[in-house]
């Protein structure tokens, strides 16, 4: 893969995230993949030590699901020096998306179908919304939550800290 290549991701792909600090590394997988939009993930409550996947990943539970996320995690920028790597794995029976609804500006998409959602009985305000961070954001806000810490960016520094 080119450094701009998007990559291939494909519903059920495992991956590991290596988490901000040292702290160990994250796993999860996509549970839904639109080209138009992004990926759906879900991200297991477990921290491992190595990219290899923890035995008994599953008896954990998941910290998060159905995040929204774009290509960029996966891929390698200046402001996003350490991706999220897609491993050559399928996650057996991946939970099917419980919200697939989410927002860009005052639309209403649905990801299965990449249609836009005409209802005005939606609460707009509580639907994701899609970003899409070209830098490690989204590593920092895994690594506080599965850490049970905070994250903010140092605008002094131009960084984001883990406190």
């Amino acid at each position: 893969m080119t450094k701009y290549q998007r990559p291939a991701i494909y519903v059920g792909q495992i991956f590991v995230v290596e988490l901000a600090d040292n702290i160990g590394f994250g796993y999860g997988y996509v549970t839904l993949t639109q080209p138009s939009f992004g990926h759906l993930i879900n991200v297991f409550r477990t921290i491992g030590d190595t990219r290899e996947l923890p035995s008994g990943l599953r008896r954990g539970g998941l910290i998060l699901t159905d995040r929204l996320v774009s290509d960029s995690p996966f891929m390698k920028s200046r402001n996003n020096p350490v991706p999220w790597v897609l491993l050559d794995a399928s996650y057996p029976e991946p939970d099917a998306p419980q919200n697939t609804l989410f927002r860009v500006g005052n639309k209403i998409f649905d990801m299965q179908t990449a249609l836009e959602i005409k209802d005005s009985t939606i609460n707009a305000d509580s639907l994701p919304t899609i970003t899409f961070p070209m830098d490690d954001r989204l590593t920092y806000e895994l690594t506080a939550l599965l850490s049970g810490k905070q994250w903010r960016l140092n605008e002094e520094k131009d960084v984001y800290e883990i406190f």
